[in-house]
């Protein structure tokens, strides 16, 4: 795969992903058809996340958490929204790309930002060609 291709689809990852997560998290989403597979697909075996607060949570951790907070954030009035923005990409040869991006969350609990990086690899079965491999995210400053 040419890096270009790469990067793009890994980016396309980012933001489709999110978008599930907006649709699977928020009440706004509760009544849209989805599947967990959706993300168990596009996390690979070994997959590790490092959230703000230092944690590291496996692959089983994160499809689970997710899976059980189905409907659970936002509001009528202030519905759960995620905005990917400044999205970069760097390949790292042909199989591999790494891509930093800002993640923007707003819901009833007000905003929250994050830098997030995300390690990702090729792969043709994936739901955008790539599964994720590693993500680190580390909060931004409030304001």
């Amino acid at each position: 795969m040419r890096n270009a291709e790469l990067t793009t689809r890994a980016i396309d990852e980012v933001v489709q992903l999110h978008e599930f997560f907006v649709d699977w998290l928020g009440v706004a989403g509760r009544d849209v058809p989805l599947d967990i597979a959706r993300l168990a697909d596009a996390l690979a075996p070994g997959f590790e996340m490092i959230v703000p607060s230092g944690a590291r949570v496996a692959r089983d951790a994160v499809i689970a958490m997710v899976a059980r907070g189905r409907a659970s954030r936002g509001s009528a009035e202030r519905p759960f929204v995620i905005r990917v923005d400044d999205a970069t990409a760097l390949g790292l040869g042909p199989d591999h790309c790494l891509v930093r991006y800002i993640e923007r969350q707003d819901g009833p609990d007000g905003p929250t930002a994050r830098w997030s990086t995300a390690l990702f690899r090729a792969a043709a079965a994936a739901p955008c060609g790539v599964v994720w491999l590693h993500l680190q995210e580390t909060w931004l400053p409030k304001g």
